[in-house]
């Protein structure tokens, strides 16, 4: 491909481009298919609509609308090797891509404290679990909307870096825009870890106390069975997290705190968008989830 004269044109080769390509494609379509079959399954069984499936209707949700409306946008520019959509549908990517995606964030951290609830105090939640829920959710929606907004209110732009392939926030260049990449930053990541963390080391204490009153009677063995069961899934949960958005987040903190990528190298720049697009992750994610 011949080069362009813009400065944001960068083409990773004909070899890096057909990998990342099948990926992308691939990645699209495990998203969309399974995330649609996963809010089917839902909807056509009464008994499935309980107050967790409500959290993992919002994650797929939120995943099939980055499958249809950003990874054919990173496709393309992948392709192109550069922005070519223009300034509008720029901000409009860069404000879709942080909303869905911080709203998958903040939907685990609010499923997490769902289920502590329920299984620390089950009988004062149990009464008011669907308007719980249905705060939760409506909170895993706001405070990222707010935040996909803040460029728009004047603290950060919204722009194309070269060799990425989503529009984004600009590096911070002035106190105002280092305290919104912070802002972000403790919202979006070390607060929801901090909560998931909690939540599931306490849920996991009080399952192993269950587990030492049980193991006395040989009848429930079962509940043995089930409640390891349920360790494994939190820790499951848990592992996914880290490895969707640890890299995401150590990228992001390295390239604002030097102001561009010219200390990373370029092949590198397009790989924390994939996986914080966490499509396959966050499906089988998903998966481990509805066995708690």
């Amino acid at each position: 491909m011949a080069e362009s004269a813009s400065s944001t044109y960068y083409y990773y080769g004909d070899a890096a481009v057909s990998v990342m390509a099948v990926l992308l494609l691939a990645f699209m379509v495990l998203a969309v298919l399974g995330n649609a079959m996963v809010v089917l399954t839902v909807l056509r069984h009464r008994g499935m609509r309980t107050r967790t499936n409500m959290f993992i209707v919002n994650l797929a949700v939120a995943d099939i609308l980055v499958a249809l409306l950003d990874m054919p946008v990173s496709l393309a520019t992948l392709l192109r090797g550069d922005w070519v959509m223009g300034h509008a549908f720029c901000q409009f990517n860069g404000f879709t891509m942080a909303l869905l995606l911080m709203c998958s964030i903040h939907t685990l951290m609010y499923m997490s404290v769902h289920k502590y609830l329920s299984i620390t105090r089950p009988f004062s939640h149990r009464g008011e679990g669907y308007r719980k829920v249905a705060v939760f959710l409506a909170a895993a929606w706001l405070w990222p909307f707010f935040c996909a907004i803040t460029p728009f209110l004047g603290l950060t732009e919204i722009i194309y870096k070269r060799g990425a392939s989503q529009c984004g926030p600009a590096y911070p260049r002035n106190m105002m825009m280092y305290s919104h990449s912070a802002l972000i930053t403790v919202t979006n990541y070390f607060i929801p870890l901090g909560v998931m963390a909690f939540c599931y080391v306490n849920i996991f204490r009080v399952i192993a106390d269950h587990m030492s009153r049980v193991k006395a009677h040989m009848g429930l063995h079962n509940s043995v069975v089930q409640q390891k069961r349920i360790n494994i899934t939190l820790f499951l949960v848990l592992i996914c997290f880290l490895l969707c958005w640890t890299p995401y987040m150590i990228y992001t903190f390295y390239v604002n705190s030097r102001g561009n990528k010219t200390h990373v190298p370029e092949i590198l720049n397009p790989v924390p968008n994939f996986v914080s697009s966490k499509s396959v992750l966050n499906e089988k994610g998903n998966i481990a989830i509805k066995a708690v």
